[in-house]
C-alpha cells in the first residue's frame, strides 16, 4: 500500500484517498484516522476538537501571547504552527494514548466493549440518574450535570484507578521490591517534617487582671474544657473566650504566615509542650496566648504505612508501561483527504 506524508507538527503515515474507496468527506461518518483496529469517525473526531478548543487558545497564550480570536485565527501561521493545525495534532495524540489504555484496560478486563456508543449511552444515563435525585431532593456528589468532555475524563478516570486495582489483583508486587522501593525513596518521599501544635486562646481583655485568671489558665493548660464552661457560666457572660488548635511546620512557614501571621511566629518560639506564650494582640485586634500542645521531631513514616501508597505507585508505573509499549506498537493510518477538511466549528 502506498503512503503519503504531510507534516502535522511531526511525521505521521497517511493513507491515501483511494485507499478509502474515495468516501464523500462531508459525511460524518467518513473515516479520518484508523488507529490499531479502531476506525475514528469524522463526527467523533470534530468533537474531540471541541473539548480540546480551550486548550488550544491556553498554549497560544501563554506561548505566542495571542490573546485574540479573529477570521484568520485558526489558520495563521505562529512560529511555524497554526493553531488548526495544533488542535488536530493534538486530538490524534490523546486519541492515540486512550486507544493504548483500551486496549490494556480490555486486557485486565476494565471498560471492556468501550465506543462512542457505549459513552454515549453512559453520559445520558448518568445525567438522568443525577437529574432524577435532584428532583427528589438527594444528595449527589460533584456537579449537577456532566458535559460530555467531563463525563469522559471522569469515566477514564475512574477506568484508570479500577486497571490499577486489577493489576494490583492480577500482577501482585513482590514484597521485597515494595520494601526495596521504600528504602530508596524513604528520605525523599517518606519523612515528616517538624510539628507544633497549639490551642490558640482568646480572651476578654478585661479579664487579664482578674482575679480567676491564673484559674482559668490553669484549666487551658489541662485541656479541662468542663471546667472551662463552668466557668463561663459563673461569670454569666462577662468572659468571652473562644479557643482553636493548630498545627504548624517549620517547612511551611512562608505559606501560613499569609493565614496565621503573630499566631505563627509566637508558636515557632515554643521549645517544649506545656508552654505558654505572653499576651498578644494578633492582626484582627483579638488579645491571644497559646498553650504548646506538642512539638513532634522530623521523623520518618512507618513501611506498613505508606505500603499501600508504594503499591498504588508501582501499579500506577505498571499501567503506564504497558500502555507506552502498545502506544509505540499501534499503527496509525490517517485519512489525508477527509483530514485537510477538518476545519475549526
Amino acid at each position: 500500500m502506498m503512503f503519503k506524508f504531510l507534516i502535522i507538527l511531526c511525521q505521521v503515515p497517511f493513507l491515501t484517498a483511494a485507499a478509502f474507496g474515495q468516501l464523500p468527506i462531508n459525511n460524518g461518518n467518513d473515516t479520518v484516522v484508523v488507529i490499531g483496529n479502531n476506525a475514528i469517525k469524522k463526527g467523533e473526531f470534530m468533537r474531540r476538537m471541541q473539548w480540546e478548543r480551550a486548550a488550544c487558545f491556553n498554549y497560544f497564550l501563554e506561548t505566542y501571547g495571542v490573546n485574540h480570536v479573529d477570521s484568520n485565527y485558526w489558520h495563521h501561521d505562529f512560529g511555524g504552527v497554526t493553531p488548526l493545525r495544533w488542535l488536530k495534532k493534538s486530538v490524534l495524540d490523546k486519541l492515540r494514548e486512550e486507544q493504548a489504555e483500551l486496549v490494556v484496560m480490555k486486557e485486565l478486563g476494565v471498560l471492556s466493549g468501550f465506543s462512542e456508543t457505549v459513552f454515549e449511552a453512559a453520559f445520558e444515563k448518568e445525567n438522568k440518574i443525577r437529574k432524577e435525585k435532584i428532583d427528589r431532593k438527594e444528595v449527589i456528589y460533584g456537579v449537577q450535570a456532566f458535559d460530555e468532555a467531563t463525563f469522559h475524563a471522569y469515566l477514564f478516570s475512574n477506568a484508570r484507578l479500577e486497571a490499577q486495582r486489577q493489576i494490583l489483583k492480577q500482577h501482585p508486587p513482590d514484597e521485597a521490591l515494595l520494601k526495596a522501593v521504600y528504602r530508596d525513596q524513604k528520605e525523599r518521599e517518606y519523612k515528616y517534617p517538624p510539628t507544633i501544635t497549639v490551642t490558640a486562646c482568646t480572651i476578654s481583655p478585661s479579664f487579664i487582671h482578674d482575679d480567676q485568671y491564673s484559674q482559668l489558665i490553669g484549666f487551658l493548660k489541662q485541656n479541662d474544657m468542663r471546667q472551662l464552661e463552668a466557668l463561663r457560666r459563673k461569670r454569666q457572660g462577662d468572659l468571652i473566650i473562644d479557643t482553636a488548635d493548630f498545627s504548624f511546620s517549620p517547612a511551611t512557614r512562608k505559606t501560613d504566615e499569609l493565614s496565621f501571621g503573630r499566631v505563627l511566629r509566637e508558636a515557632l518560639l515554643f521549645s517544649k509542650a506545656g508552654q505558654l506564650s505572653s499576651l498578644f494582640t494578633d492582626e484582627n485586634g483579638d488579645t491571644i496566648f497559646l498553650i504548646c500542645r506538642q512539638l513532634k521531631q522530623h521523623g520518618y513514616y512507618a513501611y506498613d504505612a505508606v505500603r499501600t501508597i508504594i503499591s498504588t505507585r508501582f501499579a500506577g508505573q505498571y499501567f503506564d508501561r504497558m500502555v507506552t509499549d502498545h502506544r509505540k506498537r499501534m499503527k496509525v493510518d490517517v485519512n489525508e483527504a477527509v483530514w485537510n477538511e477538518l476545519q475549526e466549528m
